[in-house]
């Protein structure tokens, strides 16, 4: 139970099978010790440990398939061997590799046949009941979803910090309108940045909005944290640049203020930006991908 399982794969493998009231025991005690070293964290992986609960399982399975059929039974080396690559294979996402193993070890196209058959069944109920592997799920809940493609996994790594720029009018929220319209129109801009004198993000303000306030005759004495817009899309520093994506999917503006976990105003971020590096990114695993240099 504590141990890699070689005895036990040597034993059923080569036809010198151990008892069934052994197997009935080990069989539970292997999945439950497997269960509780994952769990815990202990050192080990999973590959061994399937390889000796199928290996069981199919032994199991065949022990009753030769009291049922008797001599139309395969065997129950034949059983342990279908049972063997059927758990792994779903396992470590290989199905291919097990199937490829097992030919390879033995050149018995019979037992190949039942194999893939077993591969194929298998991987299919693993696929639907619990995922494509035991990694994938392992990555899966660290936010890693590879079934959404290479290029996602990448880019949920890249924080936005990295695109981070300047570019961008900033105005105290003290000032007035007419400074503000000042400055948006001496750096050509459309809209500015508004904090406060911690330097805490306030709001934007357009200059759209400026020339209706000024079409009303309010933007004299008015200040920019009067008008400043609050509920202006902020993302957070520590985002991915996966998720700003998704979360500027919606957004018109020319960019998105980026703060830090106290509010504090760090500086801009444009689409242009992160489509640059989404572009970029799957041209290089493209290159990758078809070896080129």
């Amino acid at each position: 139970v504590m141990g890699i399982g070689r005895q036990i794969l040597e034993l059923e493998i080569t036809g010198d099978q151990m008892a069934v009231d052994q197997m009935l025991l080990l069989l539970p005690a292997k999945m439950i010790a497997t269960a509780l070293c994952i769990g815990f964290g202990f050192a080990g992986g999973v590959f061994s440990p399937a390889l000796v609960i199928g290996v069981l399982t199919g032994a199991t399975i065949g022990v009753g398939a030769e009291l049922l059929l008797a001599e139309h039974s395969s065997g129950v080396t034949f059983y342990a061997i279908c049972g063997m690559v059927a758990v792994t294979s779903p396992v470590i996402g290989g199905p291919l590799t097990a199937i490829l193993i097992v030919f390879e070890l033995t050149r018995n196209y019979e037992l190949t046949t039942a194999v893939m058959i077993s591969v194929v069944f298998s991987n299919v109920v693993a696929y639907r009941w619990f995922g494509r592997s035991w990694f994938d799920r392992q990555l899966r809940d660290r936010g890693i979803d590879l079934a959404a493609g290479r290029d996602r996994a990448v880019l949920q790594h890249k924080r936005i910090t990295s695109y981070l720029s300047s570019d961008a009018v900033v105005i105290d929220g003290m000032q007035s309108i007419v400074e503000a319209t000042n400055e948006l129109l001496t750096k050509n801009k459309q809209e500015c940045i508004v904090i406060d004198k911690s330097l805490r993000l306030v709001g934007k303000l357009k200059l759209s909005d400026i020339l209706l306030l000024q079409k009303r005759g309010e933007s004299k004495l008015a200040s920019c944290a009067e008008h400043a817009d609050r509920d202006t899309l902020r993302l957070q520093s520590d985002l991915s640049v996966w998720s700003a994506l998704d979360e500027m999917q919606d957004f018109s503006g020319e960019s998105v203020p980026i703060i830090d976990q106290d509010g504090l105003y760090l500086g801009v971020i444009y689409h242009s930006a992160l489509l640059t590096a989404y572009l970029k990114t799957s041209a290089n695993l493209r290159a990758e991908e078809n070896a080129v240099l």
